[in-house]
């Protein structure tokens, strides 16, 4: 291709659409995918070079080489274009913007996160119709999820959805805008509706293009991504299930022990109390025996007034044993206190009995 055809080509172009319209990128990729286009890279450098030339002629030739740099994947060579000429048409071509955030993306968003996300809204409102613009904002903010660990607001993904939601309803048939819809959907964990929109943009996809290969790679990579995001969420909803029975087993066996512990102590308190009793019982029958005995030749009646008195010592014992053991637990506290008061009332008698 000579230079003289590449400019006629260029200017027939803008006569067709401003490039603010998606026909313009559209057309330029198209032309430098074509088999006259895609070796004619220093036939474009000659036109950009060449100040006599019309600038947006120029500007179109600069969108030919940078689209032949993203073509070859040369990420270098687009810093190069950029850096080199953003001071003409920069400020110039709104276009421009919408090149070096392709070029920020493609290069990794790592530690530029806010740096794209910012020009990425801001192509969205300069070129707020142009598909490929709102395709390349859902792209920047599925990149940023894909490579960081940038946390994104829930604002954010909104926006990338509704944006590549346009994209679609302004052209249906372009494959790469299913494939972003696809990723903006793993974002939110959509893993299937996913891979049946990247099958969707693998059969749109146009095998006669010279990047065909290219692009059905990503869409099988973008493919893998989304089953092994499916079945990462499976495991986490397994190991989710698996913490919660565990948790609910740890709580019952806790229950079950706590039980366990109450029951035991409970019969143990039983069992002091039975041998309180006993013991109770035997200081009682022993000191009648030693009362009666000692007194057997004195009186009957001092030596039944003391063992009135035994009895009721032993009484109160035994109920002050209870509180020890209980405390004043509800229930039992009343026994021990009638006990108590039964044993004081006996040892009062006794005591009027033997004066």
């Amino acid at each position: 291709m000579t230079k003289q055809k590449a400019m006629q080509f260029f200017q027939k172009l803008m006569t067709r659409c401003k490039e603010t319209d998606r026909l313009f990128e559209v057309e330029i990729v198209r032309f430098v995918n074509s088999p006259s286009g895609c070796a004619d890279r220093e036939v474009f450098e000659a036109i950009l070079s060449d100040c006599e030339v019309d600038d947006m002629v120029r500007f179109c030739a600069f969108c030919a080489l940078f689209n032949l740099a993203r073509r070859r994947m040369d990420v270098t060579r687009q810093g190069n274009l950029l850096a080199k000429y953003s001071e003409e048409f920069e400020e110039r071509h709104p276009f421009f913007s919408h090149l070096r955030l392709l070029s920020l993306s493609e290069s990794g968003v790592r530690g530029r996160e806010a740096e794209i996300l910012i020009a990425a809204k801001r192509n969205a409102k300069i070129l707020a119709d142009n598909c490929g613009t709102l395709n390349a904002l859902a792209s920047a903010i599925a990149a940023i999820h894909e490579e960081s660990d940038y946390i994104l607001d829930s604002d954010d993904i909104t926006l990338a959805k509704h944006s590549i939601e346009k994209a679609l309803e302004i052209d249906p048939t372009y494959a790469k805008f299913y494939a972003t819809m696809a990723r903006v959907l793993m974002i939110e964990g959509k893993y299937d509706s996913s891979i049946s929109l990247l099958r969707r943009a693998i059969d749109l996809e146009d095998s006669s293009n010279n990047d065909y290969a290219i692009r059905i790679g990503k869409y099988q990579f973008y493919i893998l991504q989304a089953k092994e995001g499916r079945r990462m969420h499976e495991f986490g909803e397994r190991i989710t299930a698996f913490n919660e029975d565990l948790e609910l087993r740890q709580k019952t066996l806790t229950e079950n022990t706590e039980a366990a512990i109450k029951r035991i102590d409970a019969s143990l308190l039983k069992n002091v109390e039975f041998l309180g009793l006993f013991a109770a019982i035997t200081i009682f029958s022993l000191g009648a025996v030693q009362i009666s005995i000692a007194l057997a030749g004195i009186s009957f009646l001092k030596a039944g007034a003391l063992i009135i008195v035994l009895m009721g010592s032993i009484l109160v014992v035994f109920s002050g044993f209870g509180i020890i053991l209980h405390g004043l637990e509800k229930g039992k506290r009343s026994r021990n206190v009638v006990v108590m008061l039964l044993g004081f009332v006996f040892i009062g008698i006794g005591l009027l009995s033997y004066v």
